[in-house]
């Protein structure tokens, strides 16, 4: 109980600190001009498991925060939570614990320090919309903080960077046939999640449960400016 609660003011008071940690691994964002789209945040951590994290992202000129973060995979017995604050630079600071607390019979009961569920890599989606000025420029994500699940609860640095657009599956930073194309292929089973030049975290555009014919059509639509968001089909955090 102490260590769950610890951990909630660890991560509540550090997100809203205004000292800007050292950036790394800027990717270029893509993101068409008057579109609002999600960027795919993914975290190098092989097959530790974590239990709350903290990271930085810093957004450029003319792409701002549309108010929403997606966590793609919680815990199972307490869900993590995400807490998000923008400074006036334009840095968001994301945070992310469990914590839970049920009554049964007039007893209440606590609990949190979860695990995050599912593999590694992908982490979390960040809603962004690009104004009619908006040149492609680096994102820059600053070094994660993540809580070992181990009885110290270790703080360590790990790497967690832009995986890319929400529907562009091969990476070439623009959404196209080429990209619903590979997503009914998904779907159909003919190439795996972990193939070479698909990245499955953002193919699911709708946010329901699986890939399948609908997140391909979706994307075409986009790619033909017919929708200029995913965000009404979404399941949003």
């Amino acid at each position: 109980m102490k260590k769950t609660l610890l951990l909630l003011a660890l991560f509540a008071g550090s997100l809203l600190s205004a000292n800007a940690q050292a950036t790394i691994h800027p990717v270029t964002a893509f993101v068409k001009p008057g579109t609002t789209q999600w960027l795919a945040i993914q975290l190098n951590n092989g097959d530790d498991k974590y239990v709350a994290f903290e990271m930085e992202v810093k957004l450029p000129e003319n792409l701002t925060y549309a108010g929403e973060v997606r966590l793609l995979r919680k815990g199972t017995n307490a869900p993590h939570e995400v807490y998000k604050n923008q400074l006036s630079d334009g840095t968001l600071k994301i945070a992310s614990f469990s914590y839970k607390e049920e009554t049964n019979g007039g007893v209440t009961t606590k609990s949190g320090n979860d695990v995050y569920a599912g593999a590694s890599g992908d982490l979390l989606l960040i809603k962004v919309t690009a104004d009619g000025n908006y040149v492609a420029k680096n994102i820059q994500v600053g070094e994660a903080k993540f809580v070992k699940n181990d009885t110290d609860f270790t703080e360590v640095a790990l790497n967690a960077y832009v995986a890319g657009l929400l529907g562009d599956v091969n990476g070439t930073n623009t959404i196209n046939g080429q990209d619903a194309s590979l997503i009914m292929q998904n779907a159909a089973g003919l190439i795996s999640d972990d193939q070479d030049g698909y990245e499955v975290v953002v193919a699911n555009v709708n946010g329901a449960g699986g890939v399948n014919g609908l997140d391909a059509s979706l994307v075409m639509q986009f790619a033909a400016g017919l929708i200029t968001s995913f965000d009404s089909n979404a399941n949003n955090e």
